[in-house]
């Protein structure tokens, strides 16, 4: 059999090329399309302040009511964002199951409370900044790590807490409580980290509403992060006296207050 062979004039591999130029940009301008709505999605966390106007207070804190403000308009809850608490102190009720990527108190004196707040994100953050205290009564699930910072202090009250990624406390005072060993969840606590510097540290059983006799079962490892004192113990500061005992194991890279 005898190969046979075609030709194309010039003028035709031109046209070929060209057309199939055309469509190899058009290909790559969909990806590109597409690659930069993924990414705008994927890192679109915001930042929402409590009250239709900012300025805090009590309310409701749920997916739908329209009691946050993004910094131009009053809008929703959005799934997985930061909340910050600020302007007047009060009361804010979370109704059902809420997912937060973090909180910032500014004003002292707030108190969350009901429902569930779902830890989203790689490392959800509470900040209580200085002067600033916040009791969070709500339920913690999740399977991140809570990361507490500023210098203020957090109490966190609700002894059937099921979020699993554990405990750091970076900065300022963590205190728990609420009548039950749960309120730390089930994993380790940390105390200090990278972002420790000098701030002061403690952890605290909060009594008299932690109850009597219970034995914290959490690990907790000391680190040898940040220049600032360490403390372990409970509010009033009453080791021994009510039974009460830290039973998991206790790792120290560095000198702790009991």
């Amino acid at each position: 059999m005898q190969d046979v062979s075609f030709r194309i004039p010039a003028i035709a591999r031109k046209a070929i090329d060209a057309a199939a130029g055309d469509r190899i940009l058009a290909v790559l301008a969909a990806m590109l399309l597409s690659a930069t709505a993924f990414t705008s999605t994927s890192v679109d966390a915001q930042t929402l302040s409590f009250g239709s106007t900012g300025a805090g207070g009590s309310g409701a804190w749920d997916n739908t009511t329209v009691d946050w403000f993004n910094g131009s308009t009053a809008v929703p809850w959005a799934s997985g964002a930061t909340a910050v608490f600020g302007g007047a102190a009060g009361t804010v009720t979370v109704s059902g199951t809420v997912a937060v990527g973090g909180a910032t108190f500014n004003t002292n004196g707030y108190t969350i409370t009901g429902g569930t707040l779902t830890l989203s994100g790689t490392t959800p953050t509470i900040a209580t900044n200085a002067g600033a205290s916040a009791t969070v009564n709500s339920l913690l699930a999740g399977s991140a790590t809570l990361v507490k910072t500023g210098a203020g202090t957090l109490t966190i009250n609700n002894a059937a807490n099921t979020y699993t990624g554990g405990t750091t406390v970076s900065q300022g005072s963590l205190v728990f409580g609420g009548g039950g060993k749960g309120a730390l969840g089930s994993g380790t606590v940390t105390l200090g980290d990278a972002h420790s510097g000098t701030s002061n540290i403690s952890l605290l059983a909060n009594f008299p509403n932690f109850l009597s006799g219970q034995n914290i079962p959490n690990n907790i490892v000391v680190s040898n992060s940040g220049t600032g004192t360490v403390s372990i113990g409970t509010t009033p500061f009453n080791p021994g006296s009510n039974g009460t005992q830290f039973a998991g194991t206790i790792t120290l890279n560095k000198d702790v207050t009991l």
